[in-house]
């Protein structure tokens, strides 16, 4: 292999991009704690010190590879059929269901630590999360019917509580669910348009 040092910048780019989707596919595998740059550098076949040759910080390193999850869910979300926009209740539910497939799961469970560790103050993970839920939050008003933008922070509250509850303890809420869409379809049917107030 070459010296990296010996690179033109546009390969030292394309090798960077490359070591982010590997780091990508390792987070979602192992979780944040993957990302202890000793274990991470063994998993890639590097050393500590190439990793940071190419992204310059551990904090540079990290938000490459969340990106790059970020982009593969976005990517995910992208394939799904558009559907017209909806009310809270018929939102959340689909939404539930969504974050109840499998393929999902890794990213719930990334983006679930993201937040608490953000949460905790850590960095880099601080402006991540913040960045993230903004997103997020975003995408949930873009889905919902006009007047109810309101209430998408509810709903990724409720999103964001039962992928944590499922990363505890897998299966636990699944009746959670079925009861929760029952609750939504009730209230919904009495014109009450929202599940919570």
């Amino acid at each position: 292999m070459s010296d990296p040092k010996n690179l033109l910048p546009s390969d030292r780019a394309l090798r960077r991009d490359e070591l982010a989707d590997r780091i990508a596919s390792v987070v979602l595998e192992h979780g944040l704690e993957s990302l202890a740059l000793r274990g991470l550098a063994e998993r890639l076949d590097t050393s500590g010190r190439m990793l940071l040759y190419y992204f310059g910080t551990k904090d540079a390193l990290v938000v490459a590879a969340l990106g790059r999850v970020s982009a593969r869910l976005y990517e995910m979300l992208a394939q799904r059929p558009a559907a017209e926009r909806l009310t809270p209740g018929a939102f959340l539910s689909a939404a539930l269901a969504m974050t109840a497939d499998p393929a999902m799961a890794p990213y719930m469970r990334v983006w679930t630590e993201v937040i608490a560790r953000g949460a905790r103050g850590e960095e880099p993970f601080r402006g991540i999360a913040s960045e993230t839920v903004a997103a997020w939050l975003a995408w949930v008003e873009s889905r919902l019917v006009a007047g109810e933008a309101g209430r998408a922070g509810a709903i990724l509250s409720i999103m964001e509580g039962f992928a944590l509850v499922e990363a505890a303890r897998p299966g636990a809420t699944e009746e959670g669910r079925v009861w929760l869409k029952g609750v939504l379809f009730f209230f919904e049917k009495k014109n009450q348009k929202t599940f919570i107030y």
